[in-house]
């Protein structure tokens, strides 16, 4: 049922057995595999992509708060 996107309201629980953000965002890709809300939002794929990215960890963490702001608070694709 999730894959026909024949749903108003679907929950997964996503946990991996180690806390990496490339493993653990890729849920609320444009093109992610699990992306049956077929929602599309580039600014959060750019935002994912450049904290993949980033060398510096203080970078990188700003880049993944800006994701969770615009995950939860601005757009709310997912909860």
């Amino acid at each position: 049922m999730q894959k026909d996107g024949n749903f108003e309201v679907s929950t997964n629980a996503p946990c991996n057995s180690i806390v990496e953000p490339d493993m653990d965002l890729h849920w609320f890709l444009t093109t992610s595999p699990v992306n049956f809300s077929k929602h599309k939002d580039t600014v959060m794929d750019e935002l994912y992509e450049k904290q993949s990215r980033a060398v510096d960890p203080e970078e990188r963490k700003k880049l993944l708060r800006a994701f969770e702001k615009r995950l939860y608070d601005e757009e709310v694709h997912y909860i």
